[in-house]
């Protein structure tokens, strides 16, 4: 029987709660909030390169904070 797609995701979402609500967890994505620019602007003038870069991290933390803060099927 193959594993259906929403299961995985389901799966991950548990396994990304399980990790980052732990107090050790929850020191890394402030860590990473802060490194990643979690709350502050990505945009640097006169480099679109640095830019991107940027915003590609931060990409990373809003992936953690959307899983994190998905509701448990």
């Amino acid at each position: 029987m193959a594993v259906k797609p929403e299961d995985v995701i389901a799966q991950l979402i548990k396994d990304y709660k399980f990790v980052f609500t732990s107090e050790e967890g929850i020191r890394v994505l402030a860590d990473l909030q802060r490194r990643c620019f979690f709350t502050s602007s990505t945009f640097v003038p006169d480099n679109a390169n640095e830019t991107f870069v940027r915003e590609g991290q931060r990409s990373v933390v809003l992936h953690i904070n959307n899983f994190l803060n998905t509701k448990d099927k």
